[in-house]
């Protein structure tokens, strides 16, 4: 299953959609995420690393650096797990408004 990112690209941080297929509960995760209105981001840094982020119009719930290359699909499962524990976590205590 796909998993939509908005990039910034360099230099001028231009926008741009970019999709990475991810496993069907990863996949999952991330419409969750979505539904309780969360974004997925992604920018390359200086050095070829990455930065992700999981956020919505209050800030990042989860984010990740690594490197451009084999650890992307990995850092990207990682962050989806997590960040969907955590806004789950904040749904039920109510933290998230909806």
């Amino acid at each position: 299953m796909t998993i939509i990112f908005t990039q910034f690209s360099r230099p001028n941080g231009r926008r741009s959609k970019v999709e990475i297929d991810r496993p069907t509960d990863i996949d999952k995760m991330a419409r969750d995420l979505v539904r309780m209105g969360y974004d997925f981001e992604i920018e390359v840094l200086r050095g070829d690393e990455i930065h992700m982020t999981v956020s919505n119009e209050d800030g990042d719930l989860c984010s990740r650096i690594c490197e451009n290359g084999p650890q992307v699909p990995i850092s990207v499962d990682s962050m989806i797990v997590e960040a969907h524990l955590m806004a789950l976590e904040r749904s039920i205590n109510g933290s998230e408004v909806h």
